[in-house]
């Protein structure tokens, strides 16, 4: 997940803390696993394109504050790449 990818590797510990509640947060369950058909390959991780279904989360301010501003920091750096504008768009 993109979310992921881009968060800060280290920080305070009110940043680190919060950054592990986004991790739980958007974890894969067991259960999902099980029903996307969710596997580890060689070539990267797979799943049943036909059971791809458009999962919603919901973030507190905090957390989309962590995220945009990690976010605009990529910008500013200019180390976006393609995968994240959808991202981008929903949180700056």
């Amino acid at each position: 997940m993109i979310i992921l990818s881009i968060l800060p590797k280290e920080g305070s510990i009110i940043t680190i803390r919060l950054i592990r509640e986004l991790i739980s947060k958007l974890a894969t369950s067991a259960k999902e696993i099980e029903e996307f058909g969710i596997q580890k390959k060689e070539e990267g991780v797979v799943f049943n394109e036909k059971a791809r279904v458009p999962i919603e989360f919901e973030f507190n301010e905090v957390e989309i504050e962590l995220v945009r501003g990690s976010l605009k920091e990529l910008d500013s750096k200019k180390q976006l790449v393609a995968e994240m504008i959808s991202v981008w768009e929903k949180f700056c």
